[in-house]
């Protein structure tokens, strides 16, 4: 897991435990495809920390599936 604060964690879709620049807005992975995945970010209460942290989360990610998406994307990194 990184510790850098200028890089978010992707939750969900096709970035899924990818690190991205910070950004203050939503974003899509292909902007030019109608059906591209697009993340939003979003302060989520990290399961392995217990502390809150800002996250990319694919915006079709339902929210009961938070907690195991972020898990899925940490994991990623190990």
């Amino acid at each position: 897991m990184s510790d850098n604060s200028t890089k978010w964690l992707c939750v969900g879709g096709v970035l899924s435990g990818e690190w991205r620049e910070q950004q203050l807005e939503a974003f899509d992975v292909d902007p030019n495809d109608l059906n591209t995945h697009s993340y939003e970010p979003m302060k989520l209460i990290n399961p392995v920390t217990k502390a809150e942290q800002d996250f990319y989360v694919y915006t079709e990610l339902q929210e009961h599936a938070y907690d195991r998406a972020i898990n899925f994307a940490l994991s990623k990194n190990q």
